[in-house]
């Protein structure tokens, strides 16, 4: 089977940069822990704050 990768960005609402930013880290061990789950990767965009992009590489 192919992988598949998914790109997610999102955008926090103004004044919320810091509460979806320790949200969005909640996730990071337990999706890297599931089955199949090759990459999952959390970035901060420098240049735009609040805008954040998981990259995600499966096995299927």
């Amino acid at each position: 089977m192919s992988e598949i990768i998914i790109n997610a960005i999102l955008q926090a609402k103004p004044g919320k940069e810091e509460e979806l930013r320790s949200e969005l880290v909640k996730v990071i061990e337990p999706s890297r822990e599931e089955k199949g789950c090759i990459q999952y990767t959390l970035h901060e965009d420098t240049d735009k704050a609040g805008t954040f992009v998981f990259y995600e590489k499966w096995k299927s």
